[in-house]
């Protein structure tokens, strides 16, 4: 009996060993044989568009369009999969490719073009002759995004039907974009970017991989309290500095600021917390706001770092999307925690990276943090559209009191140990 035992467990584990080897994605695996429609990695599905064949941002616009991401994405792969039918074998055909930023590209299982650059595109600036084989050829093309524009321009000048539908013929010369019917995948690269994150299997590594629902909602505009304090350094080097304690020597912090919101009466440096509505638009829109309630030098502030509270009122307990963007850097506390920091110089008009929260029911202090070098100075926050029914507002939030052991409870013990 326990041996009969013994050997259905090991034949159990062989099974769910080969069914979890099934289950896996990489990168060899979708560039040699494909994908379908609705195959997953990790909680993101495969999912048909078109790009268009202009314009710098094109593969920004189809991710947003078809929710595999939301805003201005950067720190991000995407990937894009299709077959070519080729009526022959076909030798030392022309493959032309342009990107924003890296790309790396893959005919029937083979990488046949890799280019380690960050950089930006508008269309074809490279070439290399590649095969083609008669029947079906599996076509995938990465292309790894840091900041800015996010494009891909990819052609083969020779004989063959995509699965999209277009037809092309051999030339001798620059072919037409291939624009129709892609299969997309779009993974966070986890910290690297751009041509930092060729090197590494994505499709087998998706991490948080997960699509907010409904993509991004409207920016919350306030009004939020606001504060500055001088920094310097700036921008990205200030990020993890506490400005808040250091101006006001302890009496101030960005911990007590962020868990139980501002003391409006009590000074922070030469500025009082004061209340601003934002803009949901511009590259500069905290210098506006700031210097519309004249917490700043009245013109272009540099070497500066502005704190926005606001109370997130939420009808429920829930988990969520929240979506920020920055010029330059930014760090984000919820409830006290925080849930986000992007330590980087860099510019924003839109929001730009998202990442899971979680909505307790009723008050939820937010404290976004932006540091400022030079240029612009914008802030952009707001939640995923699936979360609905927030409100907000600048008074010191409502939070429940956990009473265990506090004095009262201790007693009871006391007198009634259990």
């Amino acid at each position: 009996m326990c041996n009969k035992l013994f050997t259905l467990i090991i034949y159990l584990m062989i099974v769910m060993g080969v069914a979890n080897a099934a289950n896996e994605v990489t990168e060899a695996d979708i560039a040699k044989n494909g994908a379908k429609v609705g195959d997953k990695v990790g909680k993101k599905k495969w999912t048909k568009g078109n790009i268009s064949d202009v314009g710098g941002n094109n593969i920004n616009d189809v991710i947003n369009k078809l929710k595999l991401g939301g805003g201005d994405n950067n720190n991000i792969v995407s990937y894009a999969l299709m077959t070519l039918d080729s009526p022959a074998d076909q030798k030392d055909r022309t493959l032309h490719t342009g990107s924003d930023d890296a790309i790396k590209v893959w005919l029937n299982g083979k990488v046949v073009q890799e280019v380690k650059k960050n950089r930006g595109a508008g269309n074809f600036q490279e070439q290399k002759n590649v095969d083609l084989k008669k029947g079906k050829n599996v076509f995938l093309v990465a292309v790894y995004e840091c900041g800015g524009g996010w494009s891909m321009f990819v052609g083969i000048d020779a004989n063959y039907t995509t699965s999209g539908g277009q037809k092309f013929k051999f030339s001798g010369g620059v072919p037409d974009k291939i624009t129709k019917g892609w299969l997309w995948m779009s993974v966070s690269t986890a910290g690297k970017c751009g041509a930092n994150a060729t090197e590494h299997d994505w499709l087998s590594d998706p991490g948080d991989n997960v699509a907010p629902v409904g993509g991004p909602g409207d920016k919350i505009t306030g009004p939020w309290l606001w504060v500055t304090t001088p920094a310097q350094p700036c921008g990205a080097a200030a990020t993890h500095t506490d400005l808040l304690d250091k101006v006001t020597k302890g009496r101030v912090t960005e911990k007590k600021v962020a868990k139980s919101g501002p003391n409006t009466r009590v000074k922070v440096g030469k500025v009082r917390w004061t209340p601003g509505k934002i803009s949901a638009q511009g590259g500069n829109n905290i210098q506006e706001i700031i210097n519309k309630i004249k917490l700043g030098g009245g013109g272009d502030d540099n070497n500066i770092t502005s704190y926005a509270y606001i109370t997130v009122v939420s009808p429920k307990a829930k988990a969520a999307s929240m979506y920020t963007g920055s010029d330059d850097s930014i760090k984000v506390w919820l409830n006290g925690e925080e849930v986000h920091a992007k330590a980087v110089n860099r510019g924003a008009g839109d929001f730009q990276e998202n990442f899971k929260v979680k909505l307790q029911k009723g008050d939820n202090p937010l404290l976004v943090k932006v540091g400022e070098c030079g240029g612009g100075w914008s802030m952009f926050v707001g939640f995923s559209s699936d979360v609905k029914g927030l409100k907000f507002h600048t008074k010191p939030p409502n939070l429940a009191v956990d009473s265990t052991n506090k004095l009262v409870t201790v007693w009871g013990k006391i007198k009634n140990p259990s």
